[in-house]
């Protein structure tokens, strides 16, 4: 009796999908290497914060090197660190990943909005998206570093608000919308949950 009890518990134990995930990527040797190398360099790019305005400064003496104590990845042709210049990338990359974050967030909503009231509204909001995909990109960056300077992180919105609406190849704003438009006021099952039974 208490056999089978057993048998039927274990038989009654399933694994997750994020459990069947580790399990093929835990066999994956290559795939567990490139995740730690990853990982290695995403914690250098935050405990290295300090070192990264040296990325730029030569040592022509020491010149191209193989890794040692001092430069664990070397360094190049003019005596750059290469592990450094490798965290000074890292962190511009993710700036980039923040813009498009945001542009996700507000090409969403703007869509989203526009879909979903409809009309005029709906007209405005589609005619500014479409006047912003006219303008050439590098006139749009060369206005915001006459406004914002140098300064990359006060560019941030407004390049994730060119990001979210008119960018060529981020189409948030106009797919949401034609989703939002489907949905509302459309299909029957939104009548029935506001209880417009037919």
């Amino acid at each position: 009796m208490n056999t089978a009890t057993q048998l039927f518990d274990d038989a009654e134990k399933g694994s997750s999908l994020w459990h069947d995930a580790w399990l093929r990527l835990r066999k994956n040797k290559l795939a567990l290497f490139g995740g730690s190398v990853l990982l290695f360099m995403m914690s250098l790019r935050c405990s290295r914060r300090g070192s990264l305005p040296t990325a730029t400064r030569q040592n022509l003496d020491l010149g191209a090197s193989p890794p040692s104590a001092a430069h664990w990845l070397g360094t190049d042709i003019f005596g750059r660190d290469v592990l450094t210049q490798s965290c000074t990338g890292s962190y511009f990359a993710r700036r980039g990943l923040h813009c498009h974050r945001g542009a996700l967030l507000i090409g969403v909503t703007w869509g989203a909005v526009a879909g979903y009231v409809g009309g005029r509204v709906d007209a405005v909001m589609m005619r500014l998206v479409d006047i912003l995909y006219a303008l050439p990109f590098m006139i749009f960056i060369v206005l915001l570093m006459v406004v914002f300077g140098r300064n990359i992180c006060s560019c941030f919105w407004p390049l994730a608000r060119w990001n979210g609406s008119p960018w060529p190849g981020s189409c948030a704003p106009r797919c949401n919308r034609y989703g939002s438009r489907s949905l509302s006021r459309r299909r029957c099952f939104v009548g029935l949950s506001r209880g417009d039974y037919p």
